[in-house]
């Protein structure tokens, strides 16, 4: 949120990001590069009124190549060669968090969803910059990607812009200042301020990289004094802020100051906090393999791209369709993984239930960002071969630690214990939440959408599962036919453009602070309101064979409840 008027300006206009992007208005599929904008609201401070809205559009063209198109049916190679890779990937903005005016442009950073398949580290997420010239209210046409400023740059030692959160623009220079929440640094930008465009600039001292400094555990937010001589980075993970030093040549990072004390060594919450660190981290420290040898760093991507948080924004969800190897799937938000007041009562994970532990992810930061993973032989290097899903325990397995704390083990307790629920703005005292509870009762949505998850697909053994209880890769137990899989949507392929899973049905989703989440629903996005979802007749009559909720009036109050569903909201059983 940014005002573009002057403080006492009695009718100043106040700018709003709204932080996921919702679908375009041509009836595109989410799992497309285009197939959704980001929006900026205009509001008169004078009237409280809108007085506009900014579009941002997707880019047709990141500058990266992948070696196939899972939509178009382009199958990659096995083994993809540099030649295979020829085709152009889009974004769409995603996640925005921060907007900053620079006399008549707003600049806004955002972490760019490019969904289609194949996936691969440098082709599902981007680090994009729009510019909107709020005079217009129209977008420039000005966007970057500055992804591309760090693969252009000679250096191989390569950091890149994972989740642009904040941005701060000096008051009498053109230039700005991004932090990438998940690499731990703050970025340079240069601005014209002609037409609005920007650019990351090299370092004065080394021109083989771009200027960039490293800061706290995860920064989250700047401010630059108003004699330009100072930029401060709050530090969200490591509870310190970071001061810069921006009038030098280059620029330096001065020290920081510590916000709030961290969690005591060997602590519950000192557990759950190097969880966090781990979730929000494109990069990771992690403690040597023996005495005397340096720490390891780079373990959770690719030369920095990529982190568990750039899908799970705050452990919850970028309401992304992604094009995944088993398919279409609408990222589910993580605060559905474990009961609140129970965390070992877990749900089965992803849309087809083809993971029963959380270690099991070892693999996507392995095959999807990039990275060696967490989880390594007995030099506490190597990474270990074994893993794979519903292998003998990948929770027994050797892992790296940090500050002598199992990784895997902490991110767990992290998703178990320091994720939360978003509360629902609906008042559940409202006569049309009580009425609609009762229609969620008679018509059984709880068969599906039941207990205090709000979601039958919990995990009922203890890894690894029983002969015959994995069928076709899922967990089979917990699938449902409801008439949402559609074999002949545009969407539903597999990243290497095969037939996906869906045919057998899928684990149920939470229903669990589902208003925290706009106009995407299903797992591959083929609703895009809760009214088309209560219009599919085989789904909303799943629970009893009947359908009982033909009446619209009866589908608005049951669509009244489950959007007032909190953790405070009593479960269904």
């Amino acid at each position: 949120m940014t005002n573009d008027g002057d403080e006492d300006d009695a009718d100043a206009t106040l700018l709003i990001t709204q932080f996921l992007a919702l679908p375009v208005a041509t009836g595109k599929l989410d799992g497309e590069d285009d197939s959704k904008v980001a929006l900026v609201t205009s509001l008169s401070t004078g009237d409280n009124s809108v007085n506009g809205t900014i579009v941002l559009r997707p880019v047709a063209d990141t500058g990266f190549l992948a070696a196939g198109d899972a939509i178009a049916k382009q199958a990659p190679p096995a083994a993809p060669q540099p030649a295979d890779f020829r085709f152009k990937t889009g974004a769409y903005p995603n996640q925005l968090n921060s907007i900053v005016i620079k006399d008549k442009f707003a600049f806004i950073p955002s972490t760019g969803a490019s969904p289609n398949g194949p996936t691969r580290f440098n082709v599902n997420t981007q680090s994009l910059l729009h510019v909107a010239n709020i005079e217009t209210r129209r977008d420039t046409d000005q966007t970057i990607n500055m992804h591309l400023a760090v693969a252009q740059q000679p250096n191989a030692n390569k950091l890149f812009i994972t989740q642009p959160w904040a941005i701060a623009a000096e008051n009498r220079e053109n230039e700005a200042w991004v932090v990438s929440a998940a690499s731990n640094i703050v970025v340079k930008l240069q601005i014209n301020p002609a037409n609005g465009a920007a650019s990351v600039p090299r370092n004065p001292s080394d021109n083989t990289r771009i200027m960039s400094l490293p800061v706290g555990r995860n920064p989250r937010g700047i401010v630059i004094n108003p004699s330009d001589t100072r930029a401060y980075v709050m530090n969200y993970v490591g509870r310190d802020v970071t001061i810069i030093d921006i009038r030098s040549s280059p620029e330096r990072v001065l020290g920081a100051l510590l916000s709030a004390q961290l969690p005591d060594r060997g602590s519950k919450e000192d557990i759950i906090q190097v969880g966090k660190e781990l979730y929000h981290t494109s990069v990771g420290v992690f403690d040597a393999p023996r005495d005397g040898a340096p720490a390891i760093t780079g373990r959770m991507s690719d030369n920095g791209w990529g982190s568990c948080a750039s899908c799970h924004p705050n452990g919850l969800s970028d309401n992304v369709v992604w094009i995944f190897a088993a398919g279409p799937r609408r990222t589910i938000p993580q605060h559905t993984d474990y009961d609140i007041n129970d965390p070992n009562t877990q749900r089965t994970f992803n849309w087809s239930a083809i993971f029963d532990e959380q270690e099991d992810f070892e693999l996507n930061i392995r095959n999807v960002s990039g990275g060696l993973g967490l989880i390594v032989q007995a030099d506490g290097i190597t990474p270990d071969p074994g893993v794979a899903a519903f292998a003998p325990a990948n929770a027994n397995r050797r892992q790296l630690k940090v500050r002598g704390i199992n990784a895997w083990d902490a991110i767990k307790a992290y998703v178990q214990c320091g994720i939360r629920a978003p509360i629902s703005p609906v008042d559940k005292a409202d006569p049309d939440v009580i009425a609609g509870e009762q229609l969620f009762r008679q018509a059984n949505c709880q068969t599906c959408h039941g207990g205090p998850q709000w979601t039958s697909a919990k995990l009922e053994f203890t890894p690894p599962p029983a002969a015959g209880v994995v069928n076709n890769t899922q967990i089979s137990s917990v699938l449902k036919k409801v008439g949402t899989f559609d074999p002949s949507a545009k969407n539903e392929v597999r990243a290497n453009a095969a037939a996906p899973l869906g045919a057998d049905g899928f684990a149920p989703a939470s229903l669990l602070s589902l208003f925290a989440f706009p106009r995407t629903f299903f797992h591959n996005g083929a609703a895009d309101s809760l009214e088309a979802v209560m219009n599919n007749v085989e789904h909303r009559a799943a629970g009893t064979g009947v359908d009982l909720l033909d009446d619209a009036e009866k589908r608005r109050q049951i669509i009244k409840f489950i959007l007032s569903i909190d953790s405070a909201t009593p479960p269904i059983y």
